[in-house]
């Protein structure tokens, strides 16, 4: 057993961001006692959208801050930790913690570097144009993360190598550990018992995600135009910051597509039970290098329900595996098409999928926290 104290700081107060509910789970398997303290001025990502629209909402709501940071140096002073993981968004608290904090505390720091600014806002969204001040601040932003933080957790091997050739940074400060599923930590969620629905007539494929520049949504609409009037069922779950939804429905309509059935957003559940209806889902089908350099969530919450997966050749897959699962095509809806037509059901067969992730991520949590004296 492993005899060690970590605190989380910026935890998500969401059920629905769970990027460090999975980190907490897997470190207190390995018998690590976790302390975490949530960030009430962030919350979670709907309010973290909404004070970056309202400036005036962050003014007012800014003793939340105060109250945060006075709790999380309370909390140092009154404990002896072995680690100290800053989420996302880590800036300022690292900022902090590094202004206020005694430098042997420095050194059990490590920042969460889920979302890099200048990647998502400039590369990727394309929120701002890239030689603009925004662009310049964001970029400064993140460097200054990866520059002065001892340890920097991402999500892929394939993102690390990107960031330090953007950056110009330390390739030895970075540790992986992949996002994972819900289904890992979720005990109440009976998935995998969940009579599928079975349509011999019709292929159902599944898509959840939100209707941003890295998930490429309309080429999913392209695709179901190419596949007008054939047996196939397009299962369509979410919906997108500035609700892209009713765009895409009327879309559908002007183009005469029946063949999409809309969901808006689901919680966890209802959500996957309907993607475990479908016979293949959907991945990722962005322009950006981006797209290429993550394995979002939703990648493996489809692997823990051993579907088939139609995602865009990405680099990054290759640090997974399950070939028999996951079909890469070129970015374009023509082999988006050409893969569902080709698609053929597999065999039943026993699903050790989960597994197989839950094994990845237990080897990635100990080489990030716990072998690294």
């Amino acid at each position: 057993m492993i005899h060690k104290k970590a605190l989380i700081t910026n935890y998500p107060s969401s059920p629905e961001d769970f990027r460090l509910q999975i980190i907490k789970h897997y470190l207190e398997n390995a018998g690590v006692e976790v302390i975490t303290i949530s960030n009430a001025f962030w919350g979670n990502y709907k309010t973290k959208t909404k004070y970056s629209k309202n400036l005036f909402s962050a003014i007012l709501n800014s003793y939340k801050f105060i109250s945060y940071y006075c709790l999380v140096f309370k909390t140092i002073r009154k404990n002896q930790f072995d680690i100290i993981l800053i989420g996302h968004p880590p800036i300022i608290d690292f900022f902090i913690i590094k202004l206020f904090s005694k430098k042997s505390i420095l050194s059990k720091v490590y920042i969460d570097f889920f979302i890099s600014l200048f990647d998502t806002l400039i590369l990727d969204r394309k929120k701002f144009r890239k030689k603009s001040l925004m662009a310049r601040l964001f970029f400064k932003m993140d460097k200054f993360l990866l520059k002065k933080a001892s340890c920097i957790i991402t999500d892929t091997d394939q993102n690390t190598h990107r960031y330090i050739k953007l950056f110009d940074c330390p390739s030895q400060n970075f540790k992986r550990i992949m996002v994972g599923s819900k289904m890992l930590i979720s005990e109440n969620i009976d998935i995998f018992n969940a009579n599928r629905f079975k349509d011999n007539n019709n292929v159902k494929i599944g898509w959840v995600g939100a209707f941003i520049n890295l998930h490429g949504f309309q080429k999913i609409i392209d695709t179901a135009a190419l596949l007008k009037g054939k047996s196939f069922e397009f299962h369509i779950i979410g919906n997108g910051p500035n609700n892209e939804l009713k765009y895409y429905r009327e879309l559908t309509l002007q183009l005469g597509l029946n063949n999409l059935t809309f969901y808006n957003e689901l919680n966890y559940k209802e959500s996957m039970l309907i993607l475990n209806n479908c016979n293949i889902c959907l991945g990722v089908f962005g322009e950006s290098e981006k797209t290429k350099s993550v394995i979002p969530f939703k990648i493996f919450d489809y692997l823990c329900l051993d579907k088939t997966i139609i995602t865009q050749e990405s680099n990054a897959l290759s640090e997974l595996g399950f070939q028999d699962n996951i079909i890469q095509v070129e970015g374009d809806s023509t082999s988006i098409a050409r893969a569902i037509l080709d698609f053929k059901e597999p065999e039943p067969a026993a699903n050790n999928n989960s597994r197989k992730i839950d094994k990845l991520i237990c080897g990635d949590i100990k080489s990030a926290f716990l072998y690294n004296e």
